[in-house]
Protein backbone atom coordinates (compact mmCIF):
# COMPACT_ATOMS: atom_id res chain seq x y z
CA UNK A 1 0.00 0.00 0.00
CA UNK A 2 2.84 2.38 0.85
CA UNK A 3 4.50 1.71 -2.52
CA UNK A 4 1.25 2.36 -4.42
CA UNK A 5 0.69 5.66 -2.61
CA UNK A 6 4.22 6.86 -3.40
CA UNK A 7 3.75 5.86 -7.06
CA UNK A 8 0.51 7.85 -7.33
CA UNK A 9 2.15 10.95 -5.82
CA UNK A 10 5.09 10.67 -8.22
CA UNK A 11 2.80 10.28 -11.25
CA UNK A 12 0.81 13.35 -10.17
CA UNK A 13 3.96 15.42 -9.87
CA UNK A 14 5.28 14.24 -13.23
CA UNK A 15 2.04 14.99 -15.08
CA UNK A 16 2.54 18.73 -14.56
CA UNK A 17 -1.05 19.55 -15.49
CA UNK A 18 -2.37 22.88 -14.28
CA UNK A 19 -6.00 23.51 -15.33
CA UNK A 20 -6.46 27.17 -16.22
CA UNK A 21 -9.15 29.43 -17.66
CA UNK A 22 -10.45 32.98 -17.34
CA UNK A 23 -13.52 35.18 -17.67
CA UNK A 24 -13.55 38.10 -20.07
CA UNK A 25 -15.66 40.79 -21.66
CA UNK A 26 -15.19 42.68 -24.94
CA UNK A 27 -17.15 45.89 -24.34
CA UNK A 28 -18.10 48.44 -26.98
CA UNK A 29 -19.43 51.99 -27.32
CA UNK A 30 -20.47 53.10 -30.79
CA UNK A 31 -20.04 56.74 -29.78
CA UNK A 32 -19.56 58.84 -26.64
CA UNK A 33 -23.29 58.93 -25.81
CA UNK A 34 -24.03 55.24 -26.50
CA UNK A 35 -24.62 52.59 -23.86
CA UNK A 36 -22.07 49.85 -23.36
CA UNK A 37 -22.59 46.65 -25.35
CA UNK A 38 -20.95 43.24 -25.03
CA UNK A 39 -19.51 42.11 -28.37
CA UNK A 40 -19.66 38.66 -29.92
CA UNK A 41 -17.24 37.19 -32.42
CA UNK A 42 -17.77 38.69 -35.91
CA UNK A 43 -19.49 41.76 -34.46
CA UNK A 44 -19.41 44.88 -36.65
CA UNK A 45 -17.54 47.90 -35.27
CA UNK A 46 -17.00 51.37 -36.73
CA UNK A 47 -14.39 54.11 -36.97
CA UNK A 48 -14.19 56.31 -33.87
CA UNK A 49 -16.08 53.75 -31.76
CA UNK A 50 -14.45 52.45 -28.58
CA UNK A 51 -13.47 49.06 -27.19
CA UNK A 52 -12.68 48.04 -23.62
CA UNK A 53 -11.40 44.59 -22.70
CA UNK A 54 -11.82 43.11 -19.21
CA UNK A 55 -10.37 39.85 -17.87
CA UNK A 56 -10.52 38.04 -14.54
CA UNK A 57 -7.72 35.47 -14.18
CA UNK A 58 -6.30 33.45 -11.31
CA UNK A 59 -3.47 34.94 -9.32
CA UNK A 60 0.08 33.88 -10.14
CA UNK A 61 -0.75 33.32 -13.82
CA UNK A 62 0.31 35.27 -16.90
CA UNK A 63 -2.11 37.18 -19.12
CA UNK A 64 -1.49 38.47 -22.64
CA UNK A 65 -3.70 40.61 -24.90
CA UNK A 66 -2.49 40.60 -28.50
CA UNK A 67 -3.87 42.75 -31.29
CA UNK A 68 -3.62 41.78 -34.97
CA UNK A 69 -4.90 44.81 -36.81
CA UNK A 70 -6.55 45.28 -40.19
CA UNK A 71 -3.29 46.91 -41.30
CA UNK A 72 -1.38 43.68 -40.59
CA UNK A 73 0.29 44.94 -37.43
CA UNK A 74 0.78 42.57 -34.49
CA UNK A 75 1.38 43.92 -30.98
CA UNK A 76 0.65 43.38 -27.32
CA UNK A 77 -1.78 45.81 -25.68
CA UNK A 78 -1.28 47.12 -22.16
CA UNK A 79 -3.76 46.17 -19.45
CA UNK A 80 -4.12 47.60 -15.94
CA UNK A 81 -3.99 45.02 -13.15
CA UNK A 82 -6.07 45.14 -9.94
CA UNK A 83 -4.75 42.69 -7.31
CA UNK A 84 -7.19 43.59 -4.52
CA UNK A 85 -9.21 40.36 -4.78
CA UNK A 86 -7.87 37.42 -2.74
CA UNK A 87 -8.08 34.73 -5.41
CA UNK A 88 -8.27 36.51 -8.80
CA UNK A 89 -6.76 39.51 -10.53
CA UNK A 90 -8.86 41.93 -12.57
CA UNK A 91 -7.22 43.13 -15.79
CA UNK A 92 -8.62 45.87 -18.02
CA UNK A 93 -7.67 48.20 -20.83
CA UNK A 94 -8.65 51.82 -21.05
CA UNK A 95 -11.17 52.68 -23.77
CA UNK A 96 -9.44 52.12 -27.12
CA UNK A 97 -10.58 54.20 -30.11
CA UNK A 98 -10.81 52.47 -33.49
CA UNK A 99 -9.35 54.26 -36.48
CA UNK A 100 -8.50 53.47 -40.12
CA UNK A 101 -7.91 51.23 -41.94
CA UNK A 102 -11.05 49.12 -41.96
CA UNK A 103 -11.03 45.34 -42.20
CA UNK A 104 -10.79 42.39 -39.81
CA UNK A 105 -9.47 43.19 -36.35
CA UNK A 106 -8.34 40.19 -34.27
CA UNK A 107 -7.92 40.10 -30.50
CA UNK A 108 -6.14 37.20 -28.82
CA UNK A 109 -6.40 36.58 -25.08
CA UNK A 110 -3.94 34.12 -23.54
CA UNK A 111 -3.77 33.00 -19.92
CA UNK A 112 -0.91 30.71 -18.96
CA UNK A 113 0.72 29.22 -15.90
CA UNK A 114 4.19 30.11 -17.24
CA UNK A 115 5.62 33.07 -19.18
CA UNK A 116 5.18 32.94 -22.96
CA UNK A 117 8.71 34.13 -23.73
CA UNK A 118 8.88 32.67 -27.23
CA UNK A 119 5.61 34.34 -28.23
CA UNK A 120 6.80 37.75 -26.98
CA UNK A 121 10.09 37.30 -28.84
CA UNK A 122 8.22 36.55 -32.08
CA UNK A 123 5.93 39.59 -31.67
CA UNK A 124 8.99 41.77 -31.08
CA UNK A 125 10.52 40.31 -34.24
CA UNK A 126 7.42 41.27 -36.24
CA UNK A 127 7.56 44.87 -35.04
CA UNK A 128 11.30 45.26 -35.62
CA UNK A 129 11.62 43.71 -39.07
CA UNK A 130 10.36 44.22 -42.61
CA UNK A 131 9.95 42.28 -45.85
CA UNK A 132 10.77 38.58 -45.94
CA UNK A 133 12.09 38.56 -42.38
CA UNK A 134 8.88 40.07 -41.04
CA UNK A 135 6.83 37.57 -43.06
CA UNK A 136 8.82 34.77 -41.42
CA UNK A 137 8.08 36.14 -37.94
CA UNK A 138 4.38 36.49 -38.80
CA UNK A 139 4.29 32.88 -39.95
CA UNK A 140 5.83 31.85 -36.63
CA UNK A 141 3.25 33.96 -34.75
CA UNK A 142 0.26 32.36 -36.48
CA UNK A 143 1.77 28.91 -35.96
CA UNK A 144 2.06 29.54 -32.21
CA UNK A 145 -1.43 30.98 -31.97
CA UNK A 146 -3.01 28.19 -34.00
CA UNK A 147 -1.38 25.64 -31.71
CA UNK A 148 -2.79 27.36 -28.61
CA UNK A 149 -6.24 27.75 -30.15
CA UNK A 150 -6.34 24.16 -31.41
CA UNK A 151 -5.49 22.94 -27.91
CA UNK A 152 -8.28 25.08 -26.45
CA UNK A 153 -11.03 24.31 -28.96
CA UNK A 154 -10.18 20.85 -30.24
CA UNK A 155 -10.78 22.03 -33.83
CA UNK A 156 -8.98 23.97 -36.49
CA UNK A 157 -8.53 27.57 -35.42
CA UNK A 158 -8.71 28.58 -39.07
CA UNK A 159 -12.45 28.01 -38.95
CA UNK A 160 -14.68 30.93 -37.99
CA UNK A 161 -14.08 31.22 -34.25
CA UNK A 162 -16.82 31.83 -31.72
CA UNK A 163 -16.63 33.39 -28.31
CA UNK A 164 -16.54 30.65 -25.74
CA UNK A 165 -19.07 29.80 -23.04
CA UNK A 166 -21.32 32.86 -22.51
CA UNK A 167 -22.02 33.97 -18.96
CA UNK A 168 -25.72 34.76 -18.79
CA UNK A 169 -26.22 38.50 -18.42
CA UNK A 170 -22.55 39.16 -17.74
CA UNK A 171 -20.72 39.12 -14.42
CA UNK A 172 -19.33 42.16 -12.68
CA UNK A 173 -16.06 41.55 -10.85
CA UNK A 174 -16.80 44.52 -8.62
CA UNK A 175 -20.03 43.00 -7.26
CA UNK A 176 -22.64 44.91 -9.25
CA UNK A 177 -26.13 44.08 -7.98
CA UNK A 178 -27.79 44.02 -11.41
CA UNK A 179 -26.34 41.05 -13.29
CA UNK A 180 -28.22 42.02 -16.45
CA UNK A 181 -26.55 45.41 -16.71
CA UNK A 182 -23.35 45.77 -18.71
CA UNK A 183 -20.90 47.98 -16.82
CA UNK A 184 -17.28 48.96 -17.40
CA UNK A 185 -16.30 46.05 -15.13
CA UNK A 186 -18.43 43.35 -16.80
CA UNK A 187 -17.25 39.90 -17.83
CA UNK A 188 -19.53 38.17 -20.36
CA UNK A 189 -17.71 34.99 -21.45
CA UNK A 190 -15.49 32.25 -20.08
CA UNK A 191 -12.57 30.61 -21.88
CA UNK A 192 -12.13 26.82 -22.14
CA UNK A 193 -10.50 25.19 -19.10
CA UNK A 194 -7.21 23.73 -20.35
CA UNK A 195 -3.92 22.49 -18.93
CA UNK A 196 -1.33 25.27 -18.57
CA UNK A 197 -2.62 27.58 -21.37
CA UNK A 198 -6.11 28.81 -22.26
CA UNK A 199 -6.55 31.02 -25.33
CA UNK A 200 -9.35 32.64 -27.30
CA UNK A 201 -9.52 34.69 -30.48
CA UNK A 202 -12.18 37.33 -31.16
CA UNK A 203 -12.50 38.66 -34.71
CA UNK A 204 -14.28 41.98 -35.27
CA UNK A 205 -15.45 43.38 -38.61
CA UNK A 206 -14.28 46.98 -38.74
CA UNK A 207 -16.32 49.06 -41.19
Amino acid sequence: MKFILIAIIQLTLLSGSNPINFQYGILYKKDFNSNLEALEDSSIVYNNSQLKINVVASKNTYLYLIYHGADGSIMTLDMNQDKSNESNDFWSTSFLTLGPPTGIENLYLINSSAPQSQLLKVIKGVSQSTGAKQAKYKKMFFSLMNKMLNNATGRSSLQASKLDTPIQGGVSFRGDDDENQITIFSMTHESPKMDDVSAVRISLVHQ
